[in-house]
C-alpha cells in the first residue's frame, strides 16, 4: 500500500529544506515533489538492522529501479546524489526499516551562475 511521506508540509519553502522519509520493511512511500522544486536524495540508511538484504528501489514515470541494496555489518548506509524533479515513489524490499535523507531546494537553487564566479575568484 501506498501512503504520502510524512513531514512535507513544512517542507515548501523558498530556500532548500531537510526532508527524510521511513520505510518500513515492504512499504512503500509516494512522495510529490512541486513544479518548482527538486527532491535531492543524499542518503539511505538501515534502522535496527536485521538480518538480510535490503533493496531500496524508486518508482518513476512507470518506471522501477533498485537504487541501493543495504545489509547489516556489511553496507548499512549508502551516500546518493539523486534528483527527483516529478513524483517518485519508494518501496523497501527488506527486512529492516530504511530511512531515506535529503532536502527539497527551489528548481532554480544555484543557476544564477554566482557560485562559479566566487569560485575564479578564489583562485
Amino acid at each position: 500500500e501506498t501512503s504520502p511521506c510524512p513531514g512535507l508540509a513544512g517542507a515548501r519553502a523558498k530556500a532548500m529544506a531537510f526532508w527524510g522519509c521511513a520505510l518500513k520493511p515492504g512499504q512503500k512511500q509516494k512522495v510529490d515533489v512541486l513544479l518548482d522544486e527538486v527532491l535531492h536524495l543524499s542518503q539511505a540508511c538501515l534502522n535496527e538492522p536485521k538480518a538480510g538484504k535490503n533493496y531500496v528501489q524508486v518508482q518513476v514515470k512507470g518506471a522501477s529501479y533498485t537504487f541501493a541494496c543495504l545489509e547489516k555489518d556489511k553496507i548499512e548506509h549508502n551516500a546518493l546524489d539523486l534528483f527527483f524533479e516529478t513524483e517518485a515513489t519508494f518501496t523497501n524490499k527488506g527486512t529492516s526499516e530504511v530511512h531515506l535523507s535529503g532536502y527539497m531546494e527551489p528548481k532554480d537553487a544555484g543557476d544564477d551562475g554566482e557560485e562559479g564566479e566566487e569560485e575564479e575568484e578564489g583562485e
